[in-house]
């Protein structure tokens, strides 16, 4: 089964994902201090909502520097297209990691999770163990069976030899 998206998760489970959207300040790359990044807190979010076991696919991240980028490329505005990537280099790096992760993480959220397969698995052991049992008492009940029979014919036979003895 899959793992459901993060919107169906509890509520508690959505404040935290909404308090991890909120973090959006990341060290400056020379460590003298932080810096905002939106997409910081959205590549926050996306792994609040995986640990907690629920999709975030790729459709769902926001990139809005690189849908800026695309509408620059398209409409041929070199310079400006330029300056984008000059100021905004450390978010669109960010928001390509959001991307690349929600992607990453599609056969994650194809599979089932462990306690999925845990309670698949002690299901078919419960089953496997019904079975066995189930088993255990037809064979049980068949020797019975063939020890009633049994102990009729040897009390018919005994019969029998007795008539043919007097």
């Amino acid at each position: 089964m899959p793992k459901p998206h993060f919107t169906e998760a509890p509520a508690h489970i959505r404040r935290r994902i909404d308090r991890a959207r909120l973090e959006t300040t990341i060290a400056t790359p020379a460590g003298q201090g932080v810096m905002g990044v939106r997409a910081a807190g959205q590549l926050a979010a996306i792994e609040t909502a995986y640990r907690e076991g629920y999709d975030y696919r790729p459709e769902d991240v926001t990139t809005p520097i690189l849908d800026q980028l695309r509408e620059l490329e398209g409409a041929g505005e070199i310079d400006a297209l330029a300056r984008v990537k000059v100021n905004e280099s450390i978010e669109i790096r960010y928001e390509r990691r959001c991307l690349s992760r929600a992607a990453g993480m599609r056969d994650w959220a194809a599979k089932p999770s462990r306690w999925e397969e845990a309670e698949a698995a002690q299901l078919e052991r419960d089953g496997a163990a019904r079975e066995l049992a189930l088993q255990q008492r037809t064979e049980e009940i068949m020797a019975s069976d063939k020890r009633s029979r049994a102990e009729k014919t040897l009390a018919a036979a005994r019969r029998k030899a007795e008539t043919e003895m007097q």
